[in-house]
């Protein structure tokens, strides 16, 4: 029980110095973050690019489960 005792008050300090460092640096915590402007290309958005990677990851999964000998 000390050592949860212990864990629990080391969270408590660490979480007040994280806090005291982010306003003595005028810095917002994530949640509050501006977010990211949209690309300057006029996609639609960050996701594009993901979108574009799953093609062709897919196309090499088809081939490689398709030369597999299980059907």
């Amino acid at each position: 029980m000390d050592g949860l005792l212990w864990a629990l008050a080391f969270t408590l300090i660490m979480a007040g110095v994280v806090t005291l460092a982010w306003a003595r640096e005028g810095a917002q915590p994530p949640s509050q973050a501006p977010t990211l402007p949209p690309p300057p290309d006029g996609r639609a958005g960050h996701g594009a690019s993901d979108r574009a990677y799953t093609r062709p990851v897919r196309r090499v999964w088809r081939r490689l489960r398709d030369d597999i000998p299980w059907k």
